[in-house]
């Protein structure tokens, strides 16, 4: 217990001190990739190591006759598990970059480690003021893994973030296509600034144009794309360079 002690005392003190100063700065830029693989190979094999610690408490409590409730220190090792899950939350990006969490494996498996926690508290716990207790750090832990998992799903689907390659190959594939058919609008002899002017590759904005879907990427509405006005849809690298 002494041991475990300080190691969720060492671990608290480096989430807490991560999360605040990436506030201020990427503090994933500053941990080594062998730093943050240490961090999270101890993080996952902190779990079960403290369910076979809440297990073994448990089983003491049993023994000495303390039936009606968990003993005190299953209930703190408890409390460290959803103390740590909360934490780890801030911080677990910083981590998967060397992880290789990819797809929905990840999701997969903190879903299954919020799952063991909410069976933990709602099994064994018998007072219903502790009960409510320590089921409101668990529904804070479910909470944002939901949270995080539909924020994800979100930016997948969306054209800015997720899809925006596919966009921008589209947009790229008709800009060429444009180019082809007027020759006249390509260099024809212009060189330095006045070919600058006429670039129409997109630097934002290329997801609020009129799309239409295709069986390979989608079709889009390129109309704006050469307006001089500042009402143009898309923002090109003409745009940018008139001005």
């Amino acid at each position: 217990m002494a041991i475990t002690s300080i190691l969720m005392l060492f671990l608290a003190a480096i989430f807490f001190t991560i999360n605040l100063f990436s506030r201020f700065s990427d503090v994933s830029a500053f941990l080594k990739p062998s730093i943050r693989l240490f961090l999270y190979v101890s993080l996952s094999l902190f779990l079960p190591v403290m369910s076979y610690a809440f297990s073994e408490a448990k089983n003491q409590g049993t023994a000495t006759g303390e039936v009606s409730e968990l003993p005190l220190r299953a209930r703190t090792i408890l409390m460290w598990m959803l103390l740590v899950e909360l934490l780890y939350k801030k911080v677990e990006a910083i981590f998967l970059a060397t992880a290789d969490m990819h797809g929905y494996s990840g999701t997969i498996e903190r879903a299954a480690r919020i799952s063991w926690l909410g069976y933990l508290v709602f099994y064994n716990l018998r007072s219903t003021g502790r009960k409510a207790f320590f089921g409101v750090l668990w529904l804070l832990a479910a909470t944002k893994l939901v949270q995080r998992f539909v924020t994800s799903e979100l930016g997948k689907r969306s054209f800015a973030y997720g899809k925006n390659p596919q966009l921008v190959a589209s947009y790229m594939t008709q800009i060429l296509q444009q180019d082809e058919e007027e020759p006249h609008a390509t260099n024809n002899g212009q060189i330095g600034s006045e070919l600058l002017k006429r670039c129409k590759y997109a630097v934002m904005g290329e997801e609020d144009l009129e799309k239409e879907a295709r069986s390979k990427g989608c079709r889009l509405n390129l109309k704006d794309v050469i307006a001089e006005a500042d009402s143009a849809v898309v923002v090109t690298i003409g745009n940018i360079w008139r001005l």
